[in-house]
């Protein structure tokens, strides 16, 4: 839910971006980690406002896609701006309805073509590893490996999990080498 202080910050920022006068704000249904308001001018032209953590991969997604040239509806990305540290991303409203507002018994009708849709998007490829999770990441599919077992990756703390009770500490250790080994 996005309310108070961000909110005027979003709305004057997107008004400022789409050189536009918003008349008009709705918070539809919100979404997982982002929140999301419709907004609309005196013409009846809307557009959407996401904003959230998570926002900044989202858009690196939407450019993949499209750089990609995968056929699937997506919204086009009008412009983007930080506020208090999370990015808003602004993008033209696209007609399609939530998957949690159509009737339990159409939900499978939608099933198909979703996982149609889904294959399309996995078939883009990237030389560089976890290409999505930051924008600045040039590392290899090899070099992203081989960090999550050097003992300086910030999520696999091997030197922790050798130390547990009831952990072979040295199995631990040797299957790392081994891993590394394969992976090299």
């Amino acid at each position: 839910m996005i309310t108070g202080e961000i909110r005027a910050k979003l709305i004057a920022k997107t008004e400022n971006l789409l050189g536009m006068n918003i008349v008009d704000i709705t918070q539809p249904r919100q979404g997982m980690g982002s929140a999301v308001l419709t907004v609309r001018d005196e013409s009846g032209w809307e557009a959407v406002i996401k904003f959230g953590a998570d926002v900044a991969g989202d858009m690196r997604v939407l450019k993949l896609i499209r750089e990609n040239r995968v056929d699937i509806p997506i919204p086009t990305v009008l412009g983007s701006f930080v506020v208090e540290g999370k990015t808003a991303m602004v993008m033209e409203k696209v007609d399609l309805p939530l998957l949690e507002d159509i009737p339990d018994e159409e939900k499978c009708r939608y099933i198909g073509p979703m996982i149609t849709e889904l294959r399309k998007i996995h078939l883009i490829k990237s030389d560089i590893a976890e290409v999505l999770r930051a924008q600045d990441n040039t590392r290899s599919w090899k070099e992203t490996l081989l960090f999550k077992y050097s003992g300086n990756h910030p999520w696999f703390d091997w030197q922790r999990a050798k130390a547990q009770e009831g952990v072979d500490g040295e199995l631990v250790q040797k299957t790392i080498e081994r891993v590394k080994i394969r992976i090299k």
